[in-house]
């Protein structure tokens, strides 16, 4: 997937401002079947025709030696959905999700992450007669303060920017955003990300030439 702009402003706003420091992945995959209703309308009749899903789940840390917390990115081809995780902790829970009928009819499953308890939204993404080859997770280290992939399929990718906790002011219902000090030499649409809300999204800008 391309890099969205916003993602050049978040880097070029911290880059003079904030010190990097390396951030470790560590994790594996997990498959599991179950079952689950046909559809929607059967949800709590508890009857009625049911089909087997396959589940497919990378879980695992993003671990620092000093607290941190972040913005989850999931880029697609229309817009990049983002949300900021929970206060900053030494280590953040990573969570990315493939759910597929089993027999894999449609050829799609559902793509979709959670991560320091920031929620995505699941999106659909072609899928084969192996969902291991449907994503593929990073397996280096990350680096704070940028920016950074953490996995990918032909259609979206996640992405997550990570910052120390020294820098964050913790508001109500938990909801952190930058200092002041960070957030006045802040881009105006990387100040909107890093000072308030909660999540949101940015649609693509039109191509010119």
């Amino acid at each position: 997937m391309r890099r969205h702009p916003i993602f050049d402003e978040l880097d070029a706003s911290l880059a003079a401002l904030v010190l990097e420091e390396p951030v470790e992945l560590v994790g594996n995959w997990l498959p599991t079947t179950r079952r689950t209703y046909e559809t929607a309308q059967q949800r709590g009749t508890g009857s009625g025709r049911f089909v087997d899903v396959i589940d497919r789940r990378w879980r695992g840390t993003l671990a620092c030696s000093q607290p941190v917390a972040g913005i989850a990115f999931l880029v697609t081809a229309a817009e990049v959905f983002w949300a900021k995780t929970a206060p900053a902790a030494t280590g953040l829970d990573v969570d990315v999700s493939l759910h597929a009928y089993a027999d894999y009819s449609p050829k799609l499953a559902t793509f979709a992450a959670r991560l320091g308890g920031a929620a995505l939204p699941g999106i659909p993404v072609a899928s084969g007669v192996d969902l291991t080859d449907v994503c593929t997770m990073r397996e280096t280290p990350l680096t704070t303060a940028r920016v950074e992939q953490l996995a990918q399929t032909e259609e979206a990718a996640i992405g997550v920017l990570l910052l120390h906790g020294r820098l964050l002011k913790i508001g109500r219902h938990r909801l952190w955003r930058v200092r002041e000090q960070v957030a006045s030499s802040l881009s105006p649409r990387a100040r909107e990300i890093l000072t308030r809300r909660r999540g949101g999204s940015i649609a693509w800008e039109p191509l010119i030439g």
